[in-house]
């Protein structure tokens, strides 16, 4: 924030740092002579001495960038008789990323420096240099606007030909332990001078499994004076203590297929969980606490799912789970939501829609016969086999299902059961359903025979007995369109004396099977056959010598009949064609 003269405005602004203004200025006149100039946040306000203006309208921009600022001095790392390691850090970029570090150095106050490296490693280790040497050293930083200025210049000296590296310290020793952290503490080398000025490195290498943060470390501590690095002391073996296990990871719920009962899963009353065990810190886990919102949560034993029982259907519940172990309790894990899944769909009403001798089609529940959707609700259509086993005979989304193969005249029963993804419902009461009879087969045409005149011998051909049913005829004549029942009887052959004479008679028969309760079930009629024309006999009577036979004539069955009659149409058509030509020739 600035408050001032309003002459103080431009010194601001030459103030502000390459790459990071950003500042607002404002264009409006004020009524009375401004006394005072405020900036907030790039904004800008003219005040006089009994009134404020109003603030201006916010304009952000942004400098160009600059060369960077002139790095700090680099720090001696290490050194040796022939060496100095030196290490910095990158200065303030000024808008344009540093691309490298250029590093001089000379020797004696009459050479000039010379270029020892340059690159963006942030250490550089100098070599072949002289012992008991004195070099100085300057830094300086590059982008793609250009190089800093140099930093101040160090002074380093190479160790001595006479000085020897420290001894190794002793072993360090813990002298405070958290469940995070550790306190050590170590003794000075032996033989090491008061005078010296000893660096010491303390490496730590874990030896515990990643699966305990408990962790059992192997210390070393090694001491580097100005002459180098001494050998590295005795290992010491430090454990942090045991804490309560971590939070518990990926809790999630058990998923299967709807027909996999092998594995666990989700139901209108139970929810399958299953989570990763997670760091014990040292103490291994004894039990889970699964915290579903009730007042205590539910105590389960070292395992990594759970089935939750008891639970209302088509409800939510936020789930939790914590790992327990000797120290106490950890974290619960991140809240899960999970929604319980509604009942399973109760049987629909099971019907037969249509019944044969050897088939029954049956219908259920309310939809088309095929569906499109085949994510909806199933049907399991059971048939019962045996008096205490039924087996499903259809799995599918539809709504009607035709079960074939059957024997005729015999009950069958069937029992059906929906599910969903809420799961299978319960199985429906047996419904008991009936294949019809079978007709009899159709008979072929009748054979008629005159015997005298007006006089015929029928027969036909002779069916089984189907399964225990007697075989029932019935011969009937056909005048015209009048229908006349001649016999009806287990027989199969009559003889009919035509009383009727000048009139086209023709005669079929059908054959029907008769059950024990009396019931007759009728198959379809045979074709047809027309009657042979007989002889009329003699007034005067004639020797048996000279007698003559009567003629045989082939008796006209519907098939010839149908011939005749289509060979007449075609006749017809052809003169009348003929007929028509000679007409339309005669006038044109």
């Amino acid at each position: 924030m600035y408050s001032g003269r309003p002459q103080a405005c431009y010194e601001l602004l030459r103030q502000v740092r390459p790459g990071r203004a950003h500042v607002s200025l404002f264009n409006t006149q004020p009524s009375c002579d401004f006394t005072d100039l405020f900036i907030w946040s790039g904004r800008v306000c003219v005040a006089c001495s009994s009134v404020k203006g109003a603030q201006s309208d916010t304009v952000a921009f942004t400098t160009l960038p600059g060369a960077p600022d002139a790095p700090a001095a680099p720090r001696l790392l290490q050194r040796t008789k022939s060496s100095i390691s030196l290490q910095w850090r990158s200065p303030n970029d000024n808008g344009s990323k540093i691309t490298g570090f250029c590093l001089e150095y000379h020797e004696g106050k009459q050479s000039a420096f010379k270029e020892v490296y340059s690159g963006l490693a942030k250490q550089y280790k100098v070599m072949q240099l002289m012992p008991s040497t004195k070099y100085a050293f300057r830094l300086a930083a590059k982008n793609d606007v250009g190089m800093s200025a140099f930093s101040s210049v160090v002074s380093c000296c190479t160790a001595s030909c006479s000085a020897a590296p420290p001894a190794p310290p002793a072993p360090p020793r813990l002298t405070e332990a958290g469940v995070t952290w550790l306190s050590l503490e170590w003794s000075a080398p032996c033989g090491s001078a008061g005078r010296d000025t000893l660096v010491y490195i303390l490496e730590v290498e874990e030896k515990g499994l990643r699966l305990f943060p408990v962790i059992s470390y192997s210390q070393t501590a090694q001491a580097v004076s100005d002459v180098g690095a001494g050998l590295f002391s005795d290992v010491a073996m430090v454990t942090t203590p045991a804490s309560v296990p971590a939070a518990v990871e990926h809790v999630e719920e058990m998923r299967a297929e709807p027909l996999d009962d092998v594995m666990p899963r989700s139901s209108a009353t139970t929810l399958a969980l299953r989570w990763k065990e997670p760091r014990c810190h040292g103490a291994e886990i004894s039990s889970y606490n699964i915290d579903i919102g009730e007042e205590l949560p539910l105590s389960v034993g070292r395992t990594s799912y759970h089935i939750l029982e008891n639970l209302q259907p088509e409800t939510t519940y936020r789930i939790r789970v914590q790992a327990v172990n000797s120290i106490g309790s950890g974290p619960f894990s991140s809240v899960l939501k999970l929604r319980t899944r509604g009942l399973p769909p109760e049987p629909p009403l099971l019907e037969c829609a249509v019944a044969g001798p050897q088939s029954l089609k049956l219908k259920w529940g309310e939809g088309p016969s095929r569906p499109q959707n085949s994510r909806g609700t199933h049907y399991c259509l059971h048939m019962q086999v045996d008096t205490d086993r039924s087996v499903c005979i259809y799995s599918g989304p539809c709504h009607t299902f035709k079960v074939q193969r059957l024997c005729e005249a015999t009950e069958y029963q069937f029992s059906i059961q929906a599910h969903s993804e809420a799961g299978m419902g319960p199985l429906s009461t047996p419904y008991t359903f009936s294949t019809t009879r079978s007709p009899p087969p159709q008979l072929r045409a009748p054979k008629v025979e005159p015997v005298e005149w007006n006089k015929y011998a029928v027969t036909w051909e002779t069916l089984q007995p189907m399964r225990g049913d007697p075989i029932v005829y019935n011969l009937q004549l056909l005048r015209g369109r009048e229908v006349e029942q001649l016999y009806k009887g287990p027989a199969t052959s009559y003889t009919w004396q035509n009383s009727t004479t000048g009139v086209s008679c023709r005669l079929r028969v059908c054959a029907g099977r008769r059950s024990q309760e009396g019931s007759e079930l009728w198959g379809q009629c045979s074709l047809s056959t027309s009657l042979p024309a007989t002889a009329q006999p003699r007034e005067h009577k004639i020797s048996s010598c000279q007698d003559p036979l009567p003629k045989r004539s082939w008796p006209l069955t519907d098939e010839p009949f149908a011939t005749i009659l289509l060979f007449g149409f075609v006749v017809l058509a052809v003169l009348f064609a003929v007929l028509i030509q000679y007409f339309v020739i005669e006038r044109q």
